[in-house]
Parts: structure tokens; C-alpha cells; sequence
């Protein structure tokens, strides 16, 4: 069926006059967009721009995936081995109606739901995925996306989300599906009078907590009066965050007011992403008039956490997740030690475009260090292979995206152990006189400088999807003993899992094989990897650079340069 066939029969079957008024006010660039394919079920569920179409978010897609998720949960024992599926959403615009779909349509198809009544953050559901037995979970959520987009995270028994293999299973029955059946209209409330449907509220907060605690109890508590001002940028955090870290001892908690209340348009923020400083500006007042020199931010769906510390001229510092993480990861690593909880054969897993100073971290610790593809999905599912192989235990898991793991009790990273271990971490440091800004300096002082920097190039639309494309397919055909001035030591294909080098045309065979990834090894100490977004029309540079501080800065500067051009 063409683009405008699709729109045909979406203009026909449409009931909402709104709706339809939208669809006949499309130019025919928008109407391309929104019908020119169907919304693609991929190893993080799905994600898109809302909006009446087949490419995009709405119910009927929604839908169509929930029935698909049905027929999938019988055919592979493997992936969904429990009972029953565990719902939730965040505060996005049609969260809690898209959860209400889904929980409608499983339980008609005579599964049993657990479903949660109030907005809860993914780590939660990924835990009670788990805690229940469930088959599977779908957390209704776009992550830290913009206002405009929504999504479904979708869990197997063990937690995590859906590899390729499920994955797949479930986008193949979404093809076999009808899109025009009618849509299931009970509201939650309606839904609990169901004999099938459980809904689930502050017993499971409880436990989860309990766990996040647990996990936590090797970092002690929070040192002294330490004063912490926190946003959760309207999401989930606000739930369960503010009360981990008050059981922990923060006696000094300052919530920005106006972020704390869940708003699907983030209207104080122009992206609710805490990788971006701009969205701090009204943490930053507050930490200014409360004294506060320590600032957390959760993203809405509370996976991702991101930090700012107050340097010495009283301006706060935003630092990437690639260095905080190794910090954390550093000092986790010191507690469990100190706490004699350190494992036999303790391993940490890190995401390939995280920094490599992370394994120098481990390996310090006599930790071994593994990489795995972008997405939290290979963490896991690394963690659960090596463990079940008895060839390691897992200590630590993270990514440079702003999120860690640590413990059992879920399978995605979660904010609510990571601010808790930050916080007492700050505190800590405060209280020897030190800022995280110092931690930093210390530790690239005893395992090497690391400069590390990301640049995107955004390609919505056909054009913008080609360009990605196109700038992939030069990079991939690189020849060059040079690039940015840097002379090149290897190049790894990723996709075809092949390192050449271009200096004396050797190849061999790359650890990791499978993904669309190119891996430019430098021969002065660093690389630069290229993939595209998992979640965005966007193509991601990485840079990270390593050696001595002025030269790092020097290189990095002139490969940001590179990557510029490379985007235009």
C-alpha cells in the first residue's frame, strides 16, 4: 500500500473531526512523513512523533503493537517464560491512555495485567517485571525525547528490554495485524474491576525502594547536613527519588517546586533532557538561594541522571555521564572494597562510546572491563550471559547516555540508585573538602587525561535521512592514514566486524560484529566512533580523546573541527 492509500483509509475510518482536519490541512511533505511507512518495532519498542498516521504515535499504532506483543508472549517461551505483563507510563500527553490500550487488549486477549495506576519510573517497571514473574513489560514513555514524540519500552521476563531476536518476532506479527479494529475505551479505573487486570501502587514502590537501598547500603549514608537541590523535569523521578534519597539521610533537600508537578508539555524546560544544561536554569536559581553546591536531574521517564557542581568561581559545571560515571564507578568500586563485598571475579560493563577511561578505572580495581553496543538492552544482556557462564559477576554496568546499573533487582539503568550513590558520593567528597570537580582532576591525574565530546547530526525528514546515509558510506569507504590531522592507527567496520590498517593493509577480525558502527582507532591515544541514534534521525560523532591535558585539548579541538565539516 502507497503513502497516499494510507492516507486514504486513515481519512475514511477516522471519527474525530479534529483529526480529520488535520489530515486534510497536510502538506503533501507532512502527509509523506506521517503514511509514507508503518511506525517500526525495533529493540526498544517503539518511538516516534505523535500524530494521526502509520509512521507515527497514536492509538491505532499503539494498538496495533499491543496485539502483536499478545500474539508474540506465546511463541517464545524464551524471552516472556512468566505470567501476565506489567504496565506504567510516564507524563507525556497520551501516556496514560496508551497504557490503558494496552492493558485493554492483553487482558481481552485472556492475559493477565498488572497495571500501574500512577506514572512510575522505568527502573520500576523493569523491577516489578521481574519481582512479579511477569512475561513481559511495557512502559509507555519517549525517554528524554522532545514533548512532541512518545514510545513503548518493551521488557522480557528477565527485566530488559527486547533484544533483536524478540524483537523481530513482535515487529513480524505487527505486520499481520488489522490497524482498522476498533479500540479498546476503559480507563483504569475500569480496568482494576477486571478479574485479570491488578492494579499496582505503593506496595511495589516500597519494594523497590527496599531493593534500591540494599543496593546502596555499602556507600553509607549522606554525610552531614549536605544540601542537594533536585528536578526530576516534571517526570516519574519526583515519585521515588526525593524519598530514596531522604531514607538515606538527606536531611537538606530542595525540589524545584515548579518541576516537581507532572506537565506533558515541560513548559519550563525547552527539552526535558538533562544531558542539556539549559533545562537547570531554575535549579540553579534555587541552588543559589538555598546554598546548595550539588544539583541532581532525572529525565521523565527517571532512567538517565545528570549532575552540576559548583566550581570555585560559584558558576556550576555540567559534566558528561562518560566522566561522572567513572568517577562513580571509582568510588563504588572503593566501597565495595572497603565493605569487603568485592566478588571473585568482578567485571564492569560499559557501552563502546563510553569513555575509556572507565576501564582503566576497573582495571585498577582489578575489575575486568567489557564494551558493549549503544543501549542499555546489550548491557544486560551481556550481564545475564556472563553470569549464567560463570565468567564473572557483574558489578557495574553504564553508558555515556546518563545512566548506570548496579545490583539485581532490575535490568535498565535507573536514576533512582545512580542519584542516591551521587549524592552520597558529593557528600562524602564535601566533607573531605572536596568538590566532584576535584574528584575529576584527581582521578584523570592518577589514570590519564580523557577529553570526550559528541556531536550530532540531525536528519529528520528523507533528505536528512539520506545525508546520514551518505556521510556512513564516506567514512565507511576511508582509505586515509589520516583524518582531522590525526594519523589513523585502524579502522573497525562494525557491521561487518573487520579493523583494517591503513598503514600496512592488514585486517582481522573486531570483538564485537553485528551493528552499524565505524571505530576510528588514533594512533596518538584515543578514537572516534560513528553510529547512527537508536531513538532520533540522527547521525552521533564521538570523540574521545586521550593523553597528556594540552595536547588532549589541542586534538580535541582540531577533531571537532573535523567532525563540523563532516556534518555540513
Amino acid at each position: 500500500m502507497e503513502s497516499r492509500d494510507r492516507f486514504e483509509c486513515w481519512l475514511q475510518e477516522t471519527k474525530d473531526p479534529e483529526e480529520r482536519k488535520r489530515l486534510l490541512a497536510m502538506t503533501d511533505e507532512e502527509r509523506e512523513e506521517a503514511f509514507g511507512g508503518m511506525l517500526s518495532f525495533g529493540t526498544a519498542g517503539l518511538r516516534g512523533l505523535m500524530g494521526p498516521g502509520t509512521a507515527c504515535m497514536n492509538e491505532r499504532t499503539v494498538a496495533l503493537a499491543a496485539r502483536a506483543l499478545s500474539r508474540a508472549l506465546s511463541t517464545m517461551p524464551d524471552t516472556f517464560r512468566g505470567r501476565g505483563v506489567c504496565i506504567s507510563c510516564d507524563c507525556r500527553r497520551d501516556s496514560r491512555r496508551y497504557a490503558e490500550i494496552c492493558g485493554d487488549i492483553l487482558a481481552s486477549a485472556g492475559i493477565p495485567v498488572l497495571l500501574f495506576r500512577h506514572m512510575r519510573p522505568t527502573p520500576e517497571l523493569s523491577f516489578a517485571v521481574r519481582h512479579y514473574g511477569c512475561a513481559a513489560g511495557i512502559n509507555v514513555t519517549a525517554s528524554h525525547n522532545p514533548k512532541e514524540y512518545n514510545g513503548l519500552k518493551v521488557y522480557g521476563s528477565d527485566g530488559g528490554q527486547l533484544v533483536e531476536g524478540p524483537s523481530r518476532a513482535v515487529a513480524a506479527a505487527m505486520e499481520e495485524e488489522m490497524l482498522w479494529l476498533p479500540l479498546p475505551r476503559r480507563s483504569t479505573e475500569e480496568l482494576g474491576q477486571d478479574v485479570l487486570v491488578r492494579l499496582l501502587g505503593e506496595e511495589t514502590d516500597e519494594a523497590f525502594l527496599h531493593e534500591v537501598l540494599k543496593d546502596t547500603e555499602v556507600c553509607g549514608s549522606i554525610a552531614g547536613d549536605y544540601p542537594v537541590v533536585y528536578t526530576p523535569f516534571h517526570g516519574t523521578g519526583a515519585a521515588l527519588l526525593p524519598e530514596a534519597l531522604r531514607r538515606k539521610g538527606c536531611s537538606r533537600l530542595y525540589c524545584v517546586p515548579e518541576q516537581m508537578k507532572p506537565d506533558e508539555d515541560f513548559s519550563t524546560v525547552a527539552s526535558p533532557n538533562p544531558e542539556q544544561e539549559e533545562g537547570f536554569a531554575l535549579a540553579i536559581e534555587l541552588a543559589n538561594e538555598k546554598g546548595a553546591d550539588f544539583i541532581l536531574g532525572s529525565d521523565p521517564d527517571a532512567d538517565r541522571v545528570a549532575v552540576l557542581y559548583r566550581r570555585p568561581d560559584g558558576s556550576f559545571a555540567h559534566p558528561t555521564f562518560s566522566l561522572t560515571g567513572a568517577l562513580l564507578l571509582d568510588w563504588y568500586l572503593s566501597s565495595l572494597k572497603a565493605g569487603g563485598q568485592m566478588p571473585e571475579q568482578p567485571v564492569v560493563l560499559k557501552s563502546l562510546v563510553t569513555t575509556p577511561l572507565a576501564r582503566s578505572v576497573a582495571l585498577a580495581h582489578g575489575a575486568e572491563c567489557r564494551d558493549t553496543f549503544t543501549g542499555f538492552k546489550y548491557l544486560t544482556e551481556e550481564k545475564d550471559r556472563l553470569e549464567q557462564a560463570g565468567e564473572g559477576t557483574v558489578v557495574f554496568s553504564y553508558e555515556e547516555s546518563y545512566g548506570c546499573m548496579i545490583g539485581d533487582y532490575c535490568r535498565d539503568k535507573d536514576a533512582v540508585s545512580a542519584g542516591v550513590m551521587l549524592v552520597c558520593m558529593a557528600s562524602q567528597l564535601a566533607a573531605q573538602g572536596k568538590s566532584l570537580g576535584d574528584a575529576l582532576e584527581e582521578l584523570q591525574q592518577r589514570l590519564g587525561y580523557q577529553k570526550d565530546r559528541t556531536r550530532s547530526l540531525t536528519g529528520p525528514g528523507a533528505v536528512g535521512r539520506q545525508n546520514t546515509r551518505d556521510c556512513r558510506a564516506g567514512l565507511r569507504a576511508v582509505t586515509t592514514r589520516d583524518i582531522g590531522g590525526e594519523p589513523l592507527l585502524a579502522v573497525e567496520d562494525l557491521m561487518t566486524g573487520i579493523r583494517s590498517y591503513p598503514e600496512s593493509g592488514a585486517v582481522e577480525k573486531t570483538a564485537l560484529k553485528g551493528e552499524n558502527v565505524l571505530r576510528l582507532l588514533l594512533k596518538k591515544g584515543g578514537e572516534i566512533i560513528v553510529r547512527p541514534s537508536g531513538t532520533e534521525p540522527k547521525l552521533r560523532i564521538y570523540l574521545m580523546i586521550a593523553g597528556e591535558r594540552t595536547a588532549c585539548e589541542e586534538r580535541a579541538l582540531r577533531l571537532t573541527d573535523w567532525a563540523k565539516g563532516l556534518l555540513n
